[in-house]
């Protein structure tokens, strides 16, 4: 494998990760799971937040965003990709994308 494969995949639900994990591994990336928000991500190239943040005080896309920021001050050097769910209102992904782009 390459240097850059280790994928970190936070936020969600343990069936939001799972089917994100299942995925990447088919195609022979290494990945890892965890819930609630990170400090570190733990020498992982990409960081993927499948979901809002467990335990946030915000619900719905407020959780996102927060699970974005905290994945964006742990990744260090990692990318951070954000998933928004196809059946998310059309204003729910530039939310996402502009936290993303402040944090």
């Amino acid at each position: 494998m390459q240097s850059r494969d280790r994928i970190l995949i936070v936020g969600g639900d343990d069936a939001m990760r799972s089917g994100h994990l299942d995925e990447l591994r088919a195609a022979g990336y290494s990945v890892e799971t965890r819930g609630g928000v990170i400090e570190d991500a733990e020498g992982a190239d990409l960081v993927l937040v499948a979901g809002g943040a467990e335990g946030s005080r915000r619900d719905g896309f407020g959780a996102v965003v927060d699970a974005v920021t905290s994945a964006r001050k742990a990744a260090g050097a990692a990318a951070v990709i954000a998933c928004v769910s196809r059946d998310a209102a059309a204003d729910a992904a530039a939310d996402v994308i502009g936290a993303s782009l402040a944090s």
